[in-house]
C-alpha cells in the first residue's frame, strides 16, 4: 500500500475524553476550526466514507453512537415505510427551506420577447474592423496587390510591427528591415508600390 495520503489523525484525550482530530500540524476538536477550504472538504469526504465503512448512518443510530436523523424519526412517528439516506434527508430539508420561485407573468414574458426582437439587428452581417496599426493598413493594400500579381500571389509576403518600433518585412519566413535588402526585385517593387499607395491615402 504505497503512496498513501494521510487525511487526518484521530486521537482521544484519556480517559475517554474529547476526540482530537489532527490535520497537518493543526489539532482541532470541531470542523469549524478547520479554516482551509480544501482541507475541510477532504475531512468531510473522509468522514462520509467512514460512515459508509461502518455500514451506513442507520448502523450508527441503531448502535446508539449517532443521534437519530430528523427524517428517520418523522417516518417512524408517521409509520412511513423505507428510509432515506442522510444525503437524501439533507436535500429534502434544503428544498423545504427554499421558497418556490414565482413563475413570470404572461405580460413579463411577452415584454421580454418583444424587447429581444426590438434589439435584434436587421442584418447579422459582421462588419470588419478597421486596421489599427500601420503594418495592418499597409498589409491590406499589399495583399490586394499580391492577389493581382500572378507571379507573386502564392508567396508569403507581409509587413509586421518590429519589437523596437518601425516595420519589418517578412518574405517566406525571412525577415528584412528594408525593401532594398530583399534579393527578389519583384518583391521589392510590390512592397514599394504598397507603401506609396498607403502614403497617398494618409
Amino acid at each position: 500500500m504505497d503512496n498513501l495520503l494521510e487525511i487526518m489523525r484521530i486521537m482521544r484525550k484519556p480517559p475517554m475524553g474529547k476526540l482530537i482530530v489532527k490535520i497537518g500540524d493543526s489539532q482541532t476538536t470541531t470542523l469549524d476550526e478547520v479554516r482551509d477550504p480544501k482541507a475541510r472538504q477532504r475531512v468531510l469526504a473522509a468522514i462520509g466514507e467512514l460512515v459508509s465503512y461502518a455500514g451506513g448512518y442507520a448502523v450508527l443510530e441503531d448502535a446508539g453512537l449517532a443521534p437519530p436523523s430528523q427524517v428517520r424519526s418523522n417516518r417512524r412517528e408517521t409509520g412511513g415505510e423505507g428510509e432515506l439516506t442522510p444525503e437524501q434527508a439533507q436535500f429534502l430539508e434544503s428544498l423545504k427551506e427554499q421558497p418556490a420561485p414565482e413563475p413570470p407573468s404572461t405580460s413579463t414574458r411577452l415584454a421580454t420577447i418583444l424587447n429581444r426582437l426590438d434589439n435584434q439587428p436587421e442584418h447579422q452581417e459582421q462588419v470588419p474592423e478597421e486596421p489599427r496599426s500601420t503594418a495592418e493598413q499597409i498589409n491590406v493594400i499589399l495583399q490586394d496587390l499580391l492577389l493581382q500579381d500572378e507571379q507573386l500571389r502564392d508567396r508569403r509576403i507581409r509587413l509586421a510591427s518590429a519589437v523596437g518600433g518601425g516595420l519589418q518585412i517578412i518574405v517566406d519566413d525571412e525577415v528584412y528591415q528594408r525593401p532594398g535588402q530583399i534579393p527578389d526585385r519583384a518583391v521589392q517593387e510590390i512592397i514599394k508600390t504598397a507603401l506609396r499607395k498607403w502614403e497617398s491615402t494618409e
